[in-house]
């Protein structure tokens, strides 16, 4: 049996057009998003920035499927690229 994990993946490439409802549907079928963060934040130059990092309820077969599936792919004007984050510096403590 896949035992659940919980994974906190940085993903870039984002674009204005992706919403942060939006992003939630897109992993959905990969598990429970939990945390969303970064998305539409601006960068020092008053752009938005075009990465956010998630946090998932998952299990280790759908997060490689998500990696498969996502990393890579074309989305809403957007090349997706995903990968595990480092540890949320604020959970350290």
């Amino acid at each position: 049996m896949d035992e659940p994990i919980t994974k906190r993946l940085h993903i870039s490439g984002l674009t204005p057009a992706i919403t942060p409802d939006a992003l939630s549907a897109r992993l959905a079928t990969f598990g429970t998003l939990t945390a969303l963060d970064g998305l539409g934040a601006l960068d020092a130059l008053g752009q938005p920035r075009k990465y956010a990092y998630v946090t998932l309820d998952t299990t280790k077969g759908k997060l490689a499927k998500c990696m498969n599936v996502l990393s890579g792919s074309t989305w809403k004007g957007a090349r997706l690229r995903l990968g595990e984050a480092k540890p949320d510096y604020r959970e350290s403590n």
